[in-house]
């Protein structure tokens, strides 16, 4: 049976809006996602090596700033999407529970904003995390570390061949590593402010990582962001890219974040080889 023109245009013009949603999200999330993967293991690698060779003291001295950024995270986003928070402990030097930080909170399962909330509620300790770096480095270090960030996207940052991926994809790598170059010169380090910047980095680099609680709150949201995001391709594609040129612009930033990430990763790296090298105190 032949298929009516109209319905084949429907489904051709649902298929694109489906490729649209799947590489918006894909670009927007899927980098950042990588990142704090590899941040989360190398991360709790250093927690547990340093707990063994410093005790209470390593969080005392490192861990305490990490906890607030990554619950003040939580929070913020709790407010943004609409959630009531509950409770709210941001950090606990001698928790009776092993909880040292949490947030708390409810909201509505008929409302699609503050159901997509969750998603990003569960990731908010990469996306501020990463946000509090960056500002750091602007304040510490001064904003012409992220020249080559202000460089404009190729083609807009628009993808619409493979080509066009793998154009944006070596000027997201090549942006943040030109940043995270300038950002390593050595003669910085003969300032205090950079000294300072590296503590910042580790500190709140090393909780740019999602507990069990934060990926079970992530998903349970995923599914509500995807629906919105294929909405809005489905009401928007017709009039041209709509929210390509968004996602585009975005990544822009990002990149930027990304460049964050890459730093606080590569101090997280040299402090574990530090603590790799030192011995643990002996147990009793």
């Amino acid at each position: 049976m032949e298929v009516a023109p109209a319905l084949l245009a429907a489904f051709r013009y649902t298929g694109a809006a489906a490729a649209a949603t799947a590489a918006q999200l894909a670009l927007v999330l899927g980098p950042g996602l990588v990142l704090a993967t590899l941040m989360h293991v190398l991360a709790g690698f250093v927690d547990r090596r340093a707990n063994r060779i410093l005790g209470g003291a390593a969080y005392v001295f490192f861990g305490w700033l990490g906890t607030v950024v990554h619950e003040t995270g939580h929070a913020l986003f709790c407010l943004l999407f609409g959630h009531r928070i509950t409770g709210i402990k941001l950090f606990d030097f001698a928790p009776r529970d092993g909880t040292r930080g949490h947030v708390s909170h409810t909201f509505d399962p008929a409302n699609p904003w503050q159901q997509a909330g969750n998603f990003f509620i569960g990731i908010a300790p990469i996306l501020f995390g990463t946000l509090v770096i960056v500002a750091a480095a602007r304040w510490l270090l001064g904003a012409e570390a992220f020249a080559r960030m202000a460089e404009p996207l190729p083609q807009g940052g628009l993808l619409r061949s493979g080509g066009e991926w793998l154009v944006l994809a070596r000027h997201v790598v090549g942006g943040a590593g030109a940043t995270l170059a300038v950002l390593l010169e050595p003669q910085r380090f003969l300032d205090w402010r950079a000294w300072v910047f590296l503590y910042v980095a580790f500190a709140v680099g090393s909780s740019i990582s999602l507990s069990s609680t934060d990926l079970k709150g992530a998903l349970a949201g995923i599914g509500a962001l995807v629906f919105l995001v294929l909405i809005a391709n489905l009401a928007t594609l017709w009039l041209g890219d709509v929210l390509g040129t968004g996602v585009g612009w975005i990544v822009r930033w990002q990149v930027v974040g990304y460049a964050a990430m890459l730093f606080a990763l590569a101090v997280n790296v040299l402090v574990a080889l530090v603590v790799l090298v030192i011995p643990g105190r002996a147990s009793r």
